[in-house]
C-alpha cells in the first residue's frame, strides 16, 4: 500500500465489469453472514452466562440480524441475476494492483444525474483518485451532475467545479430533490 503518493498511472479507473460486480457482491455476502452470525453467537453465549434473561439481547441485536439477512439475500440474488442493477445506474471502480480501492455510483436520468456514492479506501485518499473518478465520469455524462455534499467534502467538490445550488435553482428541480438534501451541482456543459 502507498505511504504518501500514488502514481495515478498505476491506478485503473473504468466502468464496473461483471467480475468486479461479482467480487463486490461476494464480499457483501460475507459481511451479511457476519452480521447474522456474531449477534446470534453473542445471544447464545449471553443466555448461557446470564440465563434466560440473556435472550432479551435478541431484541437489541435484531436490527443487525435483519440487516445481515437482507444483505445476504440481496447480494446472493444479485450474483444469481435475480436482482439486476437499475438501467439508469452507472458504476466505476478504481483498481490498484488488481484490488478494488474505490467506486463511484451515478444515477442517470434524462435531465440530470445524481452522484450517489463516491468511495475510496482510506489509505488511498488524498491521492487524486476521487478527482480522477469525477473527471472520468463527466466524460460520459451529458446532463448536470448533482451531489449531496457533506460539510467535510464541500471543498473537494468546489475544487472540481461544482457550485452551490441556489434556492431559485432548487425550485426548478424535481420534487424528490427537496427531500434528498442535494446542495451542489456540476454543469457538464461548462467543464
Amino acid at each position: 500500500m502507498p505511504k504518501n503518493k500514488l502514481l495515478l498511472s498505476n491506478v485503473f479507473i473504468g466502468r464496473l465489469s461483471v467480475e468486479d460486480r461479482n467480487l463486490l457482491a461476494r464480499k457483501n455476502i460475507i459481511l451479511g453472514y457476519l452480521c447474522i452470525f456474531f449477534p446470534i453467537l453473542g445471544v447464545l453465549i449471553g443466555t448461557l452466562i446470564v440465563g434466560i434473561k440473556g435472550i432479551y439481547a435478541i431484541l437489541f441485536f435484531s436490527p443487525i440480524i435483519v440487516g445481515g439477512i437482507w444483505i445476504v439475500i440481496y447480494h446472493f440474488g444479485f450474483l444469481q441475476g435475480i436482482f439486476l442493477a437499475p438501467k439508469n445506474q452507472k458504476m466505476w471502480v478504481a483498481k490498484y494492483k488488481g484490488e478494488i480501492i474505490g467506486s463511484v455510483d451515478i444515477r442517470c436520468q434524462k435531465q440530470y444525474s445524481i452522484l450517489e456514492i463516491i468511495w475510496v479506501k482510506p489509505v488511498f485518499q488524498r491521492m487524486g483518485i476521487g478527482s480522477a473518478f469525477i473527471n472520468e465520469v463527466i466524460q460520459e455524462l451529458t446532463t448536470p451532475l448533482y451531489v449531496q455534499a457533506a460539510p467535510g467534502t464541500k471543498q473537494f467538490y468546489w475544487n472540481l467545479g461544482f457550485t452551490k445550488l441556489s434556492r431559485k435553482h432548487r425550485k426548478k428541480l424535481p420534487i424528490s430533490f427537496q427531500y434528498m438534501l442535494i446542495n451542489m451541482v456540476l454543469d457538464i456543459h461548462k467543464v
